[in-house]
């Protein structure tokens, strides 16, 4: 489903609505139900939402994004991949984010 948001460019409004529905609504967020619910929410077409939800078309995406984070290291959630070339594993404090930020920006300024 947010493969195909992503298509829409409403793939971070569909993450947040699907975040809000398991951690603010404690409904799940693989009901095909609560998909199309949420997909109608941020402007998406809900039959649309509902089949894709229902089917696998969007698989083969899915499983190779899924391999392009294993090969990045993603080991943990949150994951965090700056300029495509550095990775933040896990939770961490927001001066370590800051400095990364900072760094990666610094890199991109010398460019």
């Amino acid at each position: 489903m947010l493969a195909w948001a992503g298509t829409q460019n409403l793939e971070t409004p569909l993450q947040l609505a699907l975040f809000d529905a398991y951690f603010g609504e404690a409904k799940n967020p693989a009901d095909p139900a609560v998909l199309r619910e949420k997909a109608i929410k941020v402007g998406l077409d809900g039959d649309t939402a509902e089949a894709i939800a229902r089917s696998d078309q969007y698989a083969e995406e899915v499983r190779a994004a899924e391999q392009r984070f294993m090969e990045a290291g993603v080991n943990a959630v949150p994951g965090l991949i700056l300029d495509g070339r550095y990775l933040i594993s896990g939770a961490q404090p927001a001066d370590v984010l800051v400095d990364a930020l900072r760094q990666v920006a610094e890199e991109n300024a010398g460019r």
